[in-house]
């Protein structure tokens, strides 16, 4: 399992870069940790692994608007299950946050496998967005509505990008490559601006 993710004891309950918590998780927290190169501890009682088969609908779609810009023809276009070869864990009792840790090695590779991904049953992007901030330069930055969000940014260590839809919000991340906004609108499948 890569971005070394561990199933251990208990998800740190030090305060995020905010105080949202859905299902007794917090998110962005969880997101910061998980998918920048860090590590987190989950909790074995609360957390389940799962197939991608098992994803809701809506949880799928959440991942399609957080991995296509919203300038791409058709956005956001359906991701299907079976496109999802990464490892997924529903953590909390209620299913409404999902970890889906990027997938090395000798899984074939998809435009998913290398991206980790936090996702959780909310239609407010703010927190999602405010979290991105401090990674967008002020000439890109937009604001979502309630229901529908997206936002990326490319650091030069990784792509982050996060979207609301409908009722879930996503925050994606992935090892940058190359020049920081050129490669955050490649990897979102539009031209650079």
């Amino acid at each position: 399992m890569s971005m070394a993710v561990a199933l251990l004891l208990a998800i740190n309950a030090e305060t995020g870069p905010t105080h949202l918590k859905v299902d007794g998780v917090e998110p962005i927290q969880l997101f910061d940790k998980a998918c920048n190169g860090g590590s987190v501890k989950l909790d074995s009682a609360s957390v389940k692994r799962i197939s991608a088969a098992e994803l809701p609908a809506g949880v799928l779609k959440a991942i399609s608007a957080a991995s296509f810009a919203p300038e791409s023809p058709s956005y956001p276009p359906q991701i299907r299950s079976t496109e999802i070869r990464n490892t997924i864990f529903r953590l909390g009792r209620k299913g409404q946050v999902y970890l889906v840790p990027a997938t090395t090695g000798a899984l074939a590779p998809t435009n998913l496998s290398e991206a980790c991904f936090v996702v959780w049953k909310s239609d407010d992007f703010g927190p999602a967005y405010n979290y991105l901030i401090p990674y967008i330069p002020p000439s890109i930055r937009s604001v979502g509505v309630k229901g529908f969000g997206h936002a990326a940014s490319d650091d030069g260590a990784y792509v982050r990008t996060g979207a609301t839809w409908g009722r879930w919000t996503v925050l994606r991340s992935e090892l940058s490559t190359g020049d920081p906004l050129a490669e955050a609108y490649k990897k979102l499948g539009a031209p650079k601006k």
